[in-house]
């Protein structure tokens, strides 16, 4: 398996991910840990597991432009039994740095 986390480590609470170009990260986890946020850079790829049940906590997601998020596709539809999650948690929230909330959400 070829190593892409620059930690050396699965990213763990309060970390901020990104994802380079040329990289397909596919999520697979059913996870209660929030991540602070995660970019998806131009030519990088997040990609959900459409046949397991996955939940993903985080602050803030960015696709950049020329990165894709995808939860599921035409030929690969999520599952009907299964639930792929993305959670705004609302943990990162600072209201006295960022008042109007630009920096938590899609």
């Amino acid at each position: 398996m070829r190593r892409i986390w620059s930690a050396q480590r699965v990213p763990r609470y309060g970390d901020v991910i990104q994802i380079t170009g040329g990289t397909t990260v596919e999520y697979s986890a059913r996870s209660f840990t929030s991540y602070k946020a995660i970019g998806v850079n131009p030519g990088a790829t997040l990609r959900f597991n459409t046949k397991v049940n996955t939940r993903m906590p985080v602050g803030t997601l960015i696709v950049f432009e020329g990165g894709t998020l995808q939860v599921g596709s035409p030929i690969y539809p999520v599952s009907h039994n299964v639930k792929a999650e993305i959670l705004f948690d609302g943990v990162w929230l600072d209201k006295d740095s960022d008042p109007s909330q630009y920096g938590v959400g899609l």
